[in-house]
């Protein structure tokens, strides 16, 4: 699940419809309880909004205790459909009245149809959710994404397609075989930009979605710019685009298969396109994120493979086919956004995997490039056992994952160029990372992220 805040007119507009809707109480909207809070960073706020509309926040665990029922709550389906404002009775704290706008989360929901449940949640149709902030009001909303996988799926009342993580098609194996396409579920991230709310999803094409409705309108291949998707993967986008806020730009970009190569690509404030260039990984181009700073793209090619044959006879979803051989070297690959003559920067280290990062920046006293990233000593997000469920996972043999800084100490006069990590804070394992968004690209102090924490705890402490 991941989110995207938006302001402005657009929000302003959104809001003003919001107000007229009728209110609903919270047993009937089936709300949870709103908690406000202001964590400040660098001339920057946010706001924080506890709860969410498709289950209970879980009660994080370190492997010893974990508490499981919390961890199934995670993952129940979403209900209905809903728009109301939250009643102030129901907000525990105050919301500033300062801040206005709409904030837009998108993550898997629809995770059960007619008593069959997904194997996998990241295989669930994804849902977009808008609180809306003004004059001291919350207002919620959310919508399914509409993609034509999830209308044909509604129609008949049953899941129909191949997923990539576990779901298969009805009818066994020889309904699987060779059926290479998987439905694109949009749940990953929504993006806001020139105007547009996009939903995303890892390799896909994204759809678009009216700010207002919370309406699907359709898929887009972002003004061209996005190839037809073919069997190489070529066509989708990122889910994880980064918003420049210096230059002004939504940079992103395309990963092929079969080319083994990200072609990252650059827009304006009018959605167009403006620059692209892309670049060639040696391992496959499973990269579900990257760095971004004034002057490099920034990516983890890790050493992951595939195995095709159980995909291709319809045995296995294509995640269940990826290898990761620890023996191999993961290359850290800087890309120069501005000269697309110049070559990339490729620094080897030891294998590792990064999911995801938190931001990067080029220090001016010394030249370096520095990266905060969740560190992965291997790849991991299923379960041991392919038929076993996720929601039973075994969280003692769930590699840990910690916030780390990588430094890379670019070569001068032919020198090579080198790179080192420490763990910042305590060690404990963490993931989403995420920072003030108007300071991606330059120095910041504090990252936030979701961590692992002893079972009734209330904090594992600052990182």
């Amino acid at each position: 699940m991941a989110f995207v805040a938006a302001g402005g007119a657009s929000a302003a507009r959104l809001r003003g419809e919001a107000v007229r809707t009728r209110r609903r109480t919270t047993e009937r909207a089936g709300a949870r309880r709103v908690q406000m809070g202001l964590p400040g960073e660098a001339g920057g706020q946010g706001v924080v909004v506890g709860g969410a509309a498709t289950a209970e926040a879980p009660v994080a665990a370190q492997k010893a205790g974990t508490d499981m029922e919390a961890w199934r709550r995670l993952w129940r389906s979403a209900g209905e459909e809903v728009d109301y404002i939250v009643p102030a009775e129901e907000i525990e704290g105050a919301v500033p009245m300062d801040v206005e706008g709409t904030l837009f989360v998108n993550g898997p929901a629809k995770l059960e149809r007619n008593g069959e449940k997904l194997k996998h949640p990241w295989d669930g149709d994804g849902m977009i959710s808008a609180v809306g902030l003004k004059n001291g009001e919350v207002w919620f909303r959310n919508r399914f994404v509409r993609t034509r996988y999830f209308l044909v799926e509604e129609r008949v009342g049953r899941f129909q397609f191949r997923g990539d993580f576990r779901q298969m098609k009805p009818g066994g194996w020889t309904s699987n075989a060779f059926i290479v396409k998987t439905k694109n579920p949009a749940n990953v991230n929504a993006v806001f930009w020139a105007e547009r709310l996009l939903a995303l999803c890892d390799s896909k094409p994204p759809h678009l979605i009216d700010t207002q409705t919370l309406a699907t309108l359709g898929q887009s291949r972002l003004g061209g710019a996005l190839d037809e998707a073919g069997i190489g993967g070529a066509g989708g986008f990122t889910a994880h685009p980064k918003i420049d806020p210096i230059n002004k730009r939504l940079v992103g970009f395309s990963a092929n298969i079969t080319d083994r190569a990200l072609n990252f690509m650059e827009f304006d404030d009018e959605f167009k396109k403006v620059s692209s260039r892309s670049v060639k990984l040696r391992y496959l181009p499973f990269v579900h994120d990257f760095a971004l700073t004034k002057n490099y793209y920034i990516v983890v090619d890790s050493p992951v493979d595939i195995s095709p044959l159980k995909f291709l006879l319809g045995l296995r979803a294509p995640a269940q086919c990826l290898t990761y051989d620890a023996s191999r070297p993961a290359r850290v690959i800087l890309v120069p956004r501005h000269d697309a003559s110049a070559e990339p920067i490729v620094v080897e280290h030891s294998a590792f995997f990064c999911f995801h990062f938190a931001n990067a920046y080029e220090e001016d006293e010394t030249g370096d490039i520095v990266v905060d990233l969740v560190h992965n000593d291997t790849l991991s997000f299923d379960t041991k056992d392919p038929n076993a469920a996720v929601y039973d996972v075994n969280f003692d043999e769930v590699p840990s994952a910690s916030l780390k800084r990588m430094r890379v100490s670019l070569g001068n006069g032919g020198a090579k160029s080198t790179l080192a990590f420490r763990t910042l804070g305590d060690g404990a394992s963490c993931e989403m990372p995420m920072i003030n968004a108007r300071l991606l690209t330059s120095r910041h102090s504090i990252v936030y992220t979701g961590v692992r924490v002893s079972a009734g705890a209330e904090t594992s402490g600052p990182l």
